[in-house]
């Protein structure tokens, strides 16, 4: 016998099946990925952190008797967040033997108007005809994010003497004759699960 069809509209089951980590549910932290890419319009260069394995702009970056000093923002949050762990941060640089760079990282709140730190980490990289992974970790305190707040990374990659270094910012990992092992840069950020 057909079921009545005023009863039809109404089910019992959900439509949407919500799946978690186990791990991230037991630890109280889920990491997610995000990588470095740019952009660029008409009113110029923007960097930005997406979940998103897109092209950038530019696949690799050169620096020489420079700095590269700039902000990674985040979409601004849809809603409150929370991190709270360690952050963990790659990248592959490519040096030779007479350059030093030094490379840093700071993690931001950042609201439209004013950042507060959150965490920084800093190495320096010893110059030797080489290509290297650079790997940083370092503890975020606890940080709540309110909605139309937003994560922001500032990295900088200082080379001061004449010397070139190349490191890179594409979440698409083109292929490049200077970073043979990726030319990615990312971050994982620890997001709280347990509030």
């Amino acid at each position: 016998m057909p079921l009545d069809p005023k009863l039809e509209k109404f089910t019992t089951v959900s439509p949407l099946l919500t799946n978690y980590s186990w791990d991230d549910v037991r630890s109280g932290v889920g990491y997610q990925t995000y990588y470095l890419i740019e952009s660029q319009d008409s009113g110029g260069k923007d960097y930005h952190l997406t979940t998103q394995t897109d092209y950038s702009n530019t696949a690799v970056r050169t620096e020489s008797g420079s700095t590269f000093d700039e902000d990674f923002d985040l979409s601004t949050f849809a809603l409150a967040q929370e991190i709270e762990g360690t952050a963990l941060f790659s990248m592959c640089l490519k040096t030779i033997s007479a350059a030093t760079p030094t490379v840093t990282i700071e993690l931001y709140k950042w609201d439209g108007s004013s950042e507060t730190i959150i965490g920084s980490a800093s190495v320096l990289q010893r110059g030797a005809d080489t290509v290297s992974m650079i790997y940083m970790e370092y503890d975020v305190p606890y940080t709540h994010f309110s909605k139309g707040e937003t994560l922001r990374l500032r990295l900088e990659v200082e080379q001061t003497s004449g010397v070139a270094v190349w490191f890179g910012i594409d979440p698409a990992n083109r292929a490049d004759g200077n970073l043979s092992i990726t030319t990615t840069s990312k971050i994982h950020i620890p997001y709280k699960t347990n509030t």
